[in-house]
């Protein structure tokens, strides 16, 4: 197992006056202090490697900028205030982790965070990610609240928080301009949605299988977008397809409360999935 010589420096009563003091190496012994089988990462009692060996780490100018501990197996928690400020790539998905996130921690540069398909908790506050991020996945967790989608990062291209538990309404005319994709299907998230104000660059955006209700509004979406799945659902009445875009290939609206006779131009290469609504498609010219 690896020694974790200077646990005691982690005393909350210390705070993070103490963080700047510690070395590279008792930051990252701290980060997994709370992690029961450190021997996935640092090797068992008879090795004793010394922290620049570890599995899945990479380090830059003797400071540690990437964490990959993907697929390893990890049970217990991740004590994230002792994260090295240098790290740039936290990825630690397919795990057994558990506790919360909390964002407002990590250090200023990261840009690619994965904790996808573990069993963190709790709520999140997506406002305080690190400010230069571009990837974010919190996919398949046990995330639980309000998802506030306001006043994220502008650096943000990818945000995936699907099979979570998170509930609400969202806002969806603030997202980032860089932002290309969004995925936050298999949640329980509620109310009408507003497609009108989404990123210009956004190509994929999955909101299906949540329970979102209303007026399901086609006529102004992005230019370049090319799959939208809003299946699942409880939206209703007519849908316009006359508008899409030209990049648009794949449209599921199955199983919602679509109704009415729809036309789409004969020349669109869009592949529009309409089972399980009371909604009939026809092709015809271009208007």
């Amino acid at each position: 197992m690896c020694s974790l010589v200077f646990l005691q420096s982690a005393d909350s009563s210390l705070g993070r006056l103490d963080y700047a003091s510690l070395s590279q190496e008792a930051l990252m012994e701290m980060l997994i202090e709370g992690i029961e089988n450190k021997e996935k990462i640092c090797g068992d009692a008879s090795e004793m490697r010394e922290v620049n060996e570890w599995n899945g780490v990479e380090l830059e100018m003797e400071k540690f900028h990437t964490i990959h501990w993907d697929n390893y197996g990890l049970e217990g928690s991740l004590h994230w205030e002792w994260t090295p400020s240098a790290v740039t790539v936290f990825s630690v998905c397919k795990n057994k982790l558990v506790g919360t996130i909390d964002l407002s921690i990590l250090p200023a540069g990261v840009r690619h965070l994965s904790l996808n398909y573990n069993r963190f908790n709790g709520s999140i506050c997506l406002k305080d990610l690190p400010k230069e991020i571009d990837s974010v996945n919190l996919s398949l967790n046990q995330l639980i609240g309000y998802l506030d989608l306001r006043d994220l990062p502008a650096s943000l291209i990818n945000l995936l928080a699907f099979s979570n538990e998170f509930t609400g309404g969202i806002d969806l005319t603030r997202l980032p301009a860089e932002l290309t994709k969004l995925d936050l299907s298999f949640n329980a998230l509620s109310g009408t949605v507003k497609l009108g104000d989404l990123p210009k660059g956004l190509k994929y955006m999955r909101i299906d299988n949540n329970n979102f209700s209303g007026p399901l509004n086609l006529t102004s979406l992005p230019d370049g977008m090319v799959e939208l799945h809003v299946n699942r659902n409880s939206f209703s009445g007519p849908v316009d397809f006359m508008h899409l875009p030209d990049e648009m290939r794949f449209i599921d609206l199955r199983s919602n409360q679509l109704c009415g006779e729809a036309n789409i131009p004969r020349k669109s290469r869009t592949t529009v999935c309409i089972a399980r609504n009371d909604l009939t498609l026809q092709k015809v010219e271009n208007l």
